[in-house]
């Protein structure tokens, strides 16, 4: 998709291909999608929001609103980590928060959810884990170290390190998901807390763009 803008000599249009805007919360995913976006010469604009300890679902939300009627942007995604809603007590308030969101935003905005967090895209590099009711921090000292041992939040070049091993990932994510699909449809558990990534979803956007 594209919007014309004038120039100027002689009002003469430009085409100009609107970008990808992608909406996070932390050090982590601003780390590795900085890295992806060198890599592969992707076109896409990063709003993190560092420093911060849990999901400031309301901030991510409120930018991707104030932004859906850009001219810049044809599609919004917000990164989210579900683990600190959960624990947090929040998860009511949050489903409510993002239906409110979609309905304003119509198809504009697109939620991609971790369950704990976006560290587990990365482990999933690595191994297949189905965790219930694990912490983010849990994740990374127990399993993700053990194939990342310098693992931080901040660690620079994240995706190149691991990106020979994407395909994996994007397999193993796609089985999660499908056993999460039928234990909620077997226990009937909607607030299910089996873990899953939709990072997925997002990396095949991308690869697309190119």
């Amino acid at each position: 998709m594209s919007v014309s803008r004038n120039t100027k000599r002689g009002g003469a249009k430009k085409e100009i291909k609107k970008k990808i805007f992608i909406i996070g919360e932390g050090k982590s995913e601003l780390s590795y999608f900085q890295d992806l976006k060198k890599e592969s010469d992707l076109k896409f604009n990063l709003k993190p929001e560092l420093g911060k300890d849990g999901s400031d679902f309301h901030s991510i939300f409120e930018k991707a609103s104030d932004n859906a009627d850009s001219d810049i942007y044809k599609q919004i995604y917000c990164l989210i980590d579900l683990d600190y809603i959960i624990k947090q007590k929040l998860f009511e308030e949050y489903t409510k928060a993002k239906k409110e969101l979609l309905s304003k935003t119509k198809k504009m905005v697109t939620i991609i959810e971790s369950l704990p967090c976006f560290e587990l895209w990365v482990l999933l590099h690595f191994e297949k884990t189905q965790s219930t009711n694990i912490e983010c921090q849990q994740l990374i000292d127990r399993k993700l170290k053990k194939h990342i041992p310098n693992y931080t939040k901040a660690m620079p070049g994240l995706y190149s390190k691991i990106k020979d091993k994407q395909s994996k990932a994007l397999k193993f994510s796609k089985e999660l998901k499908r056993l999460r699909q039928k234990e909620i449809k077997n226990m009937g558990d909607v607030h299910c807390r089996d873990s899953f990534t939709d990072i997925d979803e997002l990396i095949q956007i991308l690869v697309k763009e190119k």
